[in-house]
């Protein structure tokens, strides 16, 4: 009789955790760019500096986040989320218990807006999801859950293809001061490093997500849980150097 792959569902749960905190800090630094810019572009147009768009309070509030950062914050917090709730569902905990991890996960899928591609990931997500909350067990809801790992890797690849859109905002007032300066090409490449950085992060999180997914199909046992440890420990120890660098500014 197989058995539910528990401690490679928590040696996921754990790298995705580690993997959305050094995010946090990029996005953090990206929160600020993203307000710059469009400041910068609402000022150069002389007829808006006497206009209020509330379209545009986001980006000119000194609280909440503006769409572009909050979208890529809530597309990793799926990931955490949905790593959560496999191992609440492989632990066996009851359906109620998992229903906190499922209205997370519903409720961002559904205000995740301006990633290309992310489309692909709320399509097979959220019907999924839906039916999740009605299960009546929770073998029905691990079933359910399951066929959700397609939408989790497009929603990863989805964060790695929007790279140079967070690179951009990022530089954009570098490249509107004119000339160059040592500080500011040092800037430029920083942040070209937090960005490659993340980049890399996310690829070894889809790869660990691989090697739980075996699991899930092959019931591999203690082979493909010492697989599954050993890489979700190189990841922790790539977070650890690139949160140095998320928050060297």
């Amino acid at each position: 009789m197989s058995t539910a792959p528990v401690e490679e569902a928590r040696a996921f749960a754990e790298a995705a955790d580690a993997v959305t905190d050094a995010g946090t800090l990029l996005f953090d630094g990206l929160a600020v760019a993203e307000r710059q810019r469009r400041r910068e572009l609402h000022n150069a147009n002389a007829a808006q500096r006497y206009e209020f768009d509330v379209d545009d309070a986001p980006y000119f509030a000194t609280i909440g986040e503006p769409p572009g950062t909050e979208s890529f914050r809530r597309a990793l917090r799926v990931v955490t989320t949905y790593a959560d709730l496999v191992v609440a569902l492989v632990e066996g905990k009851d359906v109620a218990a998992s229903k906190s991890y499922l209205v997370q996960i519903s409720n961002d899928l559904k205000q995740i807006t301006g990633i290309p591609g992310v489309g692909v990931a709320v399509q097979t997500l959220d019907p999924i999801i839906d039916h999740a909350l009605r299960a009546r067990s929770v073998a029905e809801g691990r079933r359910l859950v399951l066929r959700g790992t397609q939408g989790v890797e497009a929603l990863l690849q989805a964060l790695k293809n929007a790279a140079p859109t967070i690179y951009s905002t990022m530089i954009y007032m570098d490249r509107k001061v004119p000339g160059s300066s040592e500080s500011k090409t040092a800037k430029i490449n920083n942040d070209r490093t937090k960005v490659a950085n993340f980049v890399v992060l996310l690829d070894q999180l889809r790869a660990t997500f691989g090697l739980l997914k075996v699991a899930f199909e092959h019931q591999n046992g203690r082979a493909g849980l010492a697989e599954l440890a050993a890489e979700s420990a190189r990841l922790r120890a790539d977070v650890d150097a690139a949160r140095k660098v998320f928050a060297g500014g």
